[in-house]
């Protein structure tokens, strides 16, 4: 980000005072609302915007510069056009309740398969979740995706494919 100098005019200041408050006149891009919002509202991408603002000496507290860390999330107050966003605004919000029927899904080289099952435990996203087979009782793990659906797998195996995960047993006969 390019640094912007501001000219001072200080006259009551002696040369070492008007040094540190010069020091403090510093551009900061942070995260505004682009539009106004409600409490409530499940912030996207088309809701936020980045700002560059000079903050003369005052610490813009709990503000963030990517707004990225904020799209999904859930607002704890109502927001102005143009008003600063910080991770105190927002927070995740429950995609998945209890007793709820959900999409569940894996993937695999072959393609995808879709089940409904039942969430045993609310989830909000990324949350891994405990989910139960209607017909057949079966319990699985699955971790809650941004739209709500549960792709199933389990911890230890989140970061190995379906494919990588496959043992297969082979022997021969006499």
């Amino acid at each position: 980000m390019p640094k912007r100098f501001v000219a001072i005019h200080l006259p009551n200041l002696d040369g070492a005072q008007r040094q540190s408050v010069a020091a403090q006149a510093v551009d900061s891009a942070i995260v505004v609302a682009a539009k106004d919002m409600p409490y409530g509202h499940v912030l996207g991408e088309q809701d936020l915007t980045v700002s560059v603002v000079e903050r003369h000496g005052r610490p813009l507290s709990a503000t963030l510069s990517d707004p990225t860390a904020l799209i999904g999330l859930t607002l704890t107050r109502p927001l102005r056009q143009g008003e600063p966003v910080g991770r105190p605004d927002a927070r995740a919000h429950t995609l998945v309740k209890r007793s709820a029927m959900v999409t569940a899904w894996s993937e695999f080289a072959g393609g995808r398969v879709n089940s409904k099952l039942i969430a045993l435990q609310n989830g909000k996203s990324g949350d891994w979740i405990e989910l139960e087979n209607p017909q057949s009782g079966r319990k699985l793990r699955g971790r809650v995706q941004s739209d709500g659906s549960v792709r199933l797998g389990s911890q230890r195996s989140a970061g190995t494919s379906a494919i990588a995960s496959t043992k297969v047993l082979t022997s021969t006969v006499d």
